[in-house]
């Protein structure tokens, strides 16, 4: 079981994505594949604007349909805190990659992302 960043999910469904190939070796070798609600909606937004809404709609069905895939949603103290975390440390985390960082602190569940500024915070967390 991993937890996916929206890094991951957009290199797969964009083909011509610089990690296209190594987000796909993601999804064919792990058995559970686990997505926060808010990594979701990032996703399908970011697809919508750049490729489109079939292929956003598409990445939907993919998503909620396909096997092995979970999408979770947090609890309202995961966020109160992960507010608190964001404000207190003017970092280079966006929110969603704040409340990512919560989350997988709090679950002890690996995060797979290709983002160099989540993975820089997660190895001092």
């Amino acid at each position: 079981m991993i937890i996916l960043d929206s890094s991951v999910i957009i290199a797969y469904f964009r083909i011509n994505e610089l990690d296209h190939a190594r987000a796909e070796k993601i999804f064919r070798e792990n058995n559970i594949l686990v997505i926060p609600n808010f990594v979701f909606s990032e996703v399908v937004t970011i697809l919508k604007m750049k490729e489109g809404f079939e292929a956003a709609a598409n990445a939907v069905e993919f998503l909620i349909n396909g096997d092995g895939i979970e999408i979770i949603y947090i609890d309202e103290s995961l966020f109160d805190s992960s507010i608190g975390y964001f404000v207190a440390n003017k970092n280079a985390l966006s929110f969603v990659d704040t409340l990512l960082l919560k989350l997988v602190n709090s679950e002890k569940v690996p995060l797979v992302t290709f983002d160099r500024e989540l993975e820089k915070a997660m190895k001092k967390s």
